[in-house]
């Protein structure tokens, strides 16, 4: 249950931007934005747990824009926000039990 609950805290806590950057944004950036982006909620995460997420979501199918949207913490349409709460979800519960 604790694990459900730390997945979906980071999940709504990740949001889109409006507009993102260029070409596909690194691990670094995405794990930079997951931990600014979760706050209080980080201490449930350590930085492998993050570092395993922010590859999960950079490897996904989600288009190089919705990743900036997410690395520059702006909200994009509910479709996006579905799209990178599923996949975070799935990361966080899968890179929580390894």
């Amino acid at each position: 249950m604790k694990l459900k609950l730390v997945a979906t805290a980071a999940a709504l806590a990740v949001t889109l931007t409006a507009c993102g950057g260029g070409g596909r944004p690194s691990q670094d950036d995405v794990a930079g934005a997951i931990k600014d982006q979760v706050g209080g909620s980080s201490s449930a995460l350590s930085d492998k747990v993050i570092d395993c997420i922010a590859k999960k979501v950079v490897d996904s199918d989600l288009s190089d824009k919705t990743l900036n949207k997410l690395v520059d913490n702006d909200k994009g349409s509910s479709d996006e926000l579905s799209d990178v709460t599923e996949v975070i979800t799935k990361a966080t519960t899968s890179c929580a039990s390894e």
